[in-house]
């Protein structure tokens, strides 16, 4: 696979599909154009959802704003189902 070039392929959202295997291959040292790209995608896609949850927190509803308000603390486990 040819190596990608900076402006070529731009940071986007990830897509569906879960890579498991990313955290151990950068880990290693084993990162290349895929890895990067992937790791801008998720930066990029975590930025936008931070903006999101900060705007529901001042303006969401009481429950919502709060949930919100938890999730950017750092402050909120996943309910057990």
């Amino acid at each position: 696979m040819d190596a990608l070039a900076e402006e070529d392929v731009p940071a986007l959202p990830p897509v569906r599909a879960f890579d498991a295997d990313l955290p151990r291959r950068v880990a290693a040292g084993l990162g290349g154009v895929w890895e990067a790209r992937q790791i801008d995608g998720l930066m990029a896609w975590m930025q936008r959802y931070e903006r999101a949850l900060a705007w529901v927190a001042v303006h969401g509803s009481g429950p919502a704003a709060m949930l919100a308000c938890r999730v950017l603390a750092g402050d909120w486990d996943e309910p057990e189902q």
